[in-house]
C-alpha cells in the first residue's frame, strides 16, 4: 500500500469509529 492510502484508511477508521475498523479488518482477512 502506498502512503497515500495508508493515510485515507487511517482517516476512515478515526471517522468512521468501530464501523471503519470492522471494515479495514474485514479488508485484511480478505473476502469471506
Amino acid at each position: 500500500m502506498s502512503a497515500v492510502a495508508v493515510v485515507l484508511v487511517m482517516h476512515h477508521v478515526l471517522a468512521d469509529g468501530i464501523g471503519g475498523l470492522a471494515v479495514l479488518l474485514g479488508l485484511v482477512d480478505g473476502p469471506g
